[in-house]
């Protein structure tokens, strides 16, 4: 059952990619999957639920820094995250078709909550891993805003990814390790690159 709703998500996943959201239907989707209209409705029982499913196993729902204890870690994963949204292939279309849908998400209650989920998972997990790293003498306060502007340049780099629009990286990350500076309470090595100053 698991498998079968795993390739109803991939081929909605490739439809959208390829067609758009607005020419989505279940016909087209059932099609993609080589199932019957009737097989795809035993397991989403509208395209809303379809669409909130897409959303909900976004890959950018996992743990955002799963591993990473320290402030390098943490900017290597950022930029890791960065080269990922770079990406216009097959390697990133989950994240491809989440974020077009979550543009869409304001017509839709039930693709709304699941948006408003993946968003606050996200959110709370870069807060908590500022939170984990903030140095003794950081004020609370400080370390939300640098948090804040963390998720900032995470979705800064989902929406530019989404529209098209080629980012800046190497900006994005020069803003990130400075917030993650702070939060150390100093300068320290990257893991694979040294800052130029």
């Amino acid at each position: 059952m698991a498998a079968r709703r795993a390739q109803i998500l991939d081929a909605a996943r490739v439809a959208i990619d390829r067609e758009g959201l607005e020419f989505l239907s279940m016909a087209r989707i059932s099609s993609a999957a080589g199932l019957s209209i009737g097989a795809l409705y035993t397991h989403f029982e509208s395209r809303q639920a379809l669409l909130a499913e897409l959303i909900k196993s976004d890959p950018q729902s996992r743990p955002l820094f799963r591993g990473c204890k320290t402030a390098p870690e943490t900017l290597q994963r950022f930029a890791e995250m960065l080269s990922e949204l770079a990406l216009r292939d097959e390697t990133n279309i989950r994240l491809r078709v989440t974020l077009e849908l979550a543009a869409l998400a304001r017509r839709s209650p039930e693709v709304r909550g699941a948006v408003d989920q993946g968003y606050q998972g996200q959110r709370s997990a870069v807060m908590q891993q500022m939170s984990m790293l903030a140095h003794d003498g950081l004020a609370p306060e400080r370390v939300a805003v640098i948090g804040e502007c963390l998720f900032a340049l995470l979705l800064s780099a989902q929406f530019q990814m989404m529209t098209g629009v080629v980012a800046d990286n190497d900006a994005m990350l020069l803003a990130a390790r400075n917030l993650l500076e702070e939060i150390h309470g100093g300068p320290f090595t990257h893991p694979t690159k040294r800052r130029h100053r």
